[in-house]
């Protein structure tokens, strides 16, 4: 697969990386709707497509997500070697709005 440079670093990133909000659940308010060995075998598959830059978030399926990268990064080790794996940290959602 095709990759461009990142910014200033030397990182080589695929023009097509895996976005993974919905691996291992539907809808970011629906976690557990998929299994995690459906989504680890999704990871798993990316990444040997050449999808190697994975983007999650600690709260992607209510964890499920960074909890698939992972086991799909255990379960095929040879792959971390490849992959690029980006999480996000941040505010909390939160039903009012403190000023």
């Amino acid at each position: 697969m095709r990759t461009n440079k990142l910014g200033r670093t030397n990182l080589q990133i695929p023009v097509i990386g895996l976005g993974a909000m919905f691996v291992g659940a539907s809808a970011p308010d629906k976690p557990g709707d998929q299994d995690e060995e459906l989504a680890a075998q999704t990871v798993i598959a990316a990444i040997e497509a050449g999808s190697t830059f994975v983007d999650t978030a600690p709260v992607y399926g209510g964890g499920i997500s960074e909890r698939a990268i992972g086991r799909a990064l255990r379960e095929r080790p040879d792959l971390a070697e490849t992959a690029t794996i980006v999480t996000k940290v941040g505010a909390q959602r939160r039903t009012k709005l403190l000023l």
